[in-house]
């Protein structure tokens, strides 16, 4: 006889509120794309559960077919292309057409729930067209959170070993989260929906080559189309037009002592020393913005509840309870605050177009968790992300790059933006157990 009063002693259930950092947009399910969703009609689609799939393509002989299929892609980094409504007709379990087979499905558990279109700039809507944030994207924080806390103190020399323990370790979490349930959240106000200009900035990283002057002296530079004192130790100055008509100044010109103003910013006088000599040539790392692709997203910005059920007669599930998972997504949340510090930090070039965001990452981090369309690494499984090398330096794997510098990757993200100076990063959120916060 089970003990229900011990297993349900076992079972722990939080409301945890959820609060924006910064503006959150979470896209609608488009139903043109295959990859975990099948067509029901031109206005909705099936979402399918992979675990019931699994055994009713076993029970259709399929399976083999299946694995053969998955496996491919994976190899070659296109998991997402493949297309679940395509694998079912072609093999005759699915045809939009003949009701038979989406009951059939149905009644396997296939097809777990039914899902709205909607259009990509509009924020995910539920069957009666009210915004809310699934309870899927933050179980999918925190699956990423916990591979992160598994594998951060381990070190890798061998890449394939890596990506095979990692995706072990997936397969291993799968099952353990059936232990873990996270409901959608409630219906989030709309008069806090807003449409927010949201642009791909893209990073470009170049080599500058600079000539270095001996010791004591300095030389005459161009540098990004504009004319500068470079002294030895590199540092760079603005030149006052007057020198530029007194001296003749061209270009790889050398002077042996020079003259700043008061703020010590521009030179206003100096020596020429036509003999001085270079001492070194010297490679100066660029790193330049891009703006581009504006797009209008509905976001989200306010405060919405959820409920985190943990049930803990599995003793090898990976949180003790509730407030041990908070506190692993804390610890991921501030590794990847560090890593977009330091994104923006390494860049050079057109760096007062990213002042408004440079200062939201130094202030105080609030925010434990990362959701939704903009959020690049943290958006993906970890099949999606084996290939990235920021996944490298987020479990400490050390692993030589597959790809020549500049490797580090992704080079774009998605910001708020306004007038082309970027304010703002995407989903950030700061969640808590509610009325212990």
């Amino acid at each position: 006889m089970i003990n229900i009063m011990g297993y349900e002693k076992n079972i722990e259930k939080k409301t945890i509120r959820l609060k924006t950092i910064s503006p959150i947009h979470i896209k609608g399910k488009d139903v043109d794309y295959g990859q975990g969703f099948v067509r029901r009609d031109n206005y909705s689609a099936y979402a399918i559960d992979h675990t019931k799939l699994g055994k009713y393509l076993l029970s259709k002989g399929k399976f083999e077919i299946y694995l053969e299929e998955v496996d491919r892609l994976i190899n070659r980094r296109k998991f997402k292309k493949f297309d679940f409504q395509k694998f079912l007709k072609d093999y005759h379990l699915y045809d939009i057409d003949k009701p038979e087979t989406h009951r059939e499905l149905i009644d396997a558990g296939v097809f777990k729930g039914i899902v709205g279109s909607t259009n990509d700039k509009q924020f995910i809507r539920d069957g009666m067209k009210r915004p809310f944030i699934p309870g899927s994207s933050i179980k999918g924080f925190i699956r990423v959170a916990c591979i992160y806390d598994h594998f951060k103190n381990k070190l890798f020399t061998d890449f394939r070993k890596f990506e095979r323990e990692i995706r072990n370790y997936d397969r291993w979490l799968t099952e353990r989260f059936r232990f873990l349930s996270v409901t959608d959240s409630g219906t989030l106000n709309i008069q806090r929906l807003k449409d927010e200009t949201v642009s791909i900035v893209s990073r470009n990283i170049k080599n500058e080559k600079l000539l270095q002057a001996e010791e004591g002296g300095a030389k005459v530079v161009e540098v990004f189309g504009r004319i500068k004192l470079q002294t030895h130790d590199a540092r760079l100055y603005e030149i006052d037009e007057k020198l530029f008509q007194q001296y003749s100044l061209k270009t790889g010109k050398m002077v042996s002592s020079y003259t700043l103003d008061k703020k010590g910013k521009v030179v206003i006088g100096f020596t020429v020393n036509e003999r001085a000599s270079i001492r070194e040539l010297t490679i100066q790392k660029v790193v330049s913005l891009k703006f581009k692709d504006k797009e209008e997203l509905e976001c989200f910005n306010g405060e919405t509840n959820f409920d985190i059920i943990l049930n803990k007669n599995n003793p090898n599930f990976p949180f003790k309870n509730i407030e041990h998972l908070l506190e692993v997504l804390d610890s991921f949340s501030q590794k990847i605050w560090k890593l977009e510090a330091k994104y923006l930090s390494e860049i050079t070039e057109n760096v007062d177009r990213i002042g408004g965001i440079k200062k939201f990452y130094e202030e105080t981090r609030f925010a434990n968790a990362r959701l939704g369309f903009g959020t690049g690494l943290l958006g993906k499984t970890p099949d999606g992300i084996l290939d990235e090398s920021m996944l490298n330096d987020l479990v400490n794997a050390r692993i030589k790059p597959e790809k020549a510098p500049p490797h580090k990757r992704p080079k774009s993200r998605r910001m708020i933006v306004s007038n082309d100076f970027a304010i703002l990063p995407l989903g950030w959120i700061k969640m808590g157990i509610k009325n212990d916060t």
